[in-house]
């Protein structure tokens, strides 16, 4: 019996070693070593989770690293038809953000145009450098051919037919911002704990990032975003945020992989999504977006973001897609505000003047109200985890959310009814959509989150 079991401890040690070395020796992207890496973050991640109330963070919620917004450079990303958004965007960065940690990358370049809390800002052309290197000798087809067109109508806006389309697709242009936006940052600001990088229409909020950045080591490859994409290829969504460690940077810019930096520059004139490509080749010098710390990055206003079950007490960096004015408005919600905020914290903040939401004071700290409002949509855009019911009523739909257990808002409209695991502090509409909240299941998820 014993050699027996001798031999199957050989077999089962052989296997493991034949499995470790075909792990090594796969490509980056083979998808059945990326398909393994998710089934394991995933196991993590639930196996964690059952320690943890509900809505939580799965991580260590308690510092262990000092940050402050001196450890952290901050990577703009803007575009010439974009000014209006960088100058809102920079008014409303917190005071704490220093000049010297934050650089701006554009599709064009000015001095002095710009200030950062009284400093002058400069912002950096960074897709000259793609003309200067020889990408436009006969490669990158259309867009480096839209580069051009571009040159010349912001020379000359008045005098190029066409001019103001042609700035209109300056987003194509952001495409090739995206990996020398992340090189300028780690190249010019002096050396940081972390960098960030954001687009010029989205807030953040600085305690909550240094709370998250304080459970994190620095010195240890971190690559940290809003987790989309299919298991092949997971990466942070750009305008969420996309932060990665010193450590990271220091491995993906080191000097052996220059021609791997150039390769993915060229790859970028024809790549349909920046923020895709920055993953790819993080990916390639076998770096891997961190999921577990995806719950706290959002690609929405603080007025639409989804606040879901499972990250109902976690907090959150910021927002995304700001339009006219929410820049300044969520400064002005949040100024003064020194701790971290939660992704609840936004009901309450930024629902203020909206009836609906501060009737729920009481009712939801009892449990008790039935909370509907006409003209209001607690739900907005819908996604696969919505369910939709042809309903003659709005008590009707009401009801159906009570009967769907994950249901934290629904909405109704001409007979149709959906009721979704989420909600959102919402917007005014017409009054044809008649929309509500589960108030009972807020309040205990509201407990759950403590003081």
């Amino acid at each position: 019996m014993l050699p027996r079991l001798r031999l199957r401890g050989r077999l089962l040690l052989s296997i493991f070693i034949l499995f470790f070395i075909v792990y090594i020796l796969r490509p980056y992207d083979n998808p059945v070593i990326l398909l393994i890496r998710w089934h394991a973050s995933n196991i993590r991640y639930y196996y964690k989770s059952s320690f943890y109330p509900p809505g939580h963070p799965h991580h260590a919620a308690s510092p262990l690293y000092n940050i402050s917004s001196n450890d952290i450079g901050h990577i703009i990303k803007t575009g010439y038809a974009t000014k209006d958004r960088l100058e809102a965007k920079l008014k409303a960065m917190d005071e704490r953000w220093k000049s010297g940690n934050v650089v701006i990358a554009g599709d064009y370049g000015s001095y002095a145009e710009r200030k950062l809390n009284g400093a002058m800002m400069e912002v950096h052309d960074v897709v000259a450098g793609l003309e200067k290197e020889g990408f436009g000798e006969g490669k990158g087809g259309g867009r480096m051919e839209l580069l051009r067109r571009f040159r010349k109508a912001t020379e000359d806006p008045e005098g190029i037919a066409g001019s103001e389309e042609i700035l209109k697709d300056g987003w194509e242009l952001d495409i090739m911002k995206h990996i020398p936006a992340l090189e300028l940052g780690f190249k010019h600001l002096l050396p940081k704990k972390w960098y960030l990088m954001t687009d010029d229409d989205t807030y953040i909020h600085l305690p909550s990032l240094t709370a998250i950045l304080s459970t994190l080591d620095s010195t240890r490859p971190h690559y940290l975003g809003n987790a989309i994409g299919s298991y092949t290829l997971r990466f942070a969504h750009g305008g969420s945020g996309i932060i990665f460690s010193h450590s990271a940077l220091s491995h993906i810019f080191s000097p052996h992989h220059m021609r791997l930096i150039t390769s993915f520059k060229l790859k970028s004139l024809t790549a349909d999504f920046g923020d895709k490509i920055i993953a790819e080749l993080a990916m390639e010098t076998g770096i891997y977006l961190n999921e577990e710390y995806s719950m706290h990055f959002n690609g929405e206003s603080p007025w639409k973001s989804m606040i879901r079950k499972e990250r109902f007490c976690s907090e959150v960096v910021g927002f995304h897609g700001m339009r006219d004015g929410e820049m300044d408005d969520t400064a002005v919600v949040l100024s003064g505000v020194e701790d971290k905020i939660r992704w609840w914290d936004l009901w309450w903040d930024f629902g203020k003047g909206n009836e609906s939401i501060e009737d729920l004071g009481t009712g939801l700290r009892i449990g008790e109200g039935r909370r509907v409002r006409q003209g209001w949509d607690f739900v907005s855009r819908v996604d696969e985890h919505s369910n939709v019911f042809k309903i003659k009523t709005e008590i009707d739909c009401e009801k159906a959310c009570d009967g769907y257990k994950e249901c934290l808002s629904w909405k109704w409209e001409r007979g149709k009814c959906w009721v979704v695991p989420w909600v959102r502090v919402g917007e005014k509409v017409g009054d044809a959509i008649v929309s509500g909240v589960n108030a009972k299941r807020l309040a205990i998820l509201e407990k759950a989150c403590g003081s």
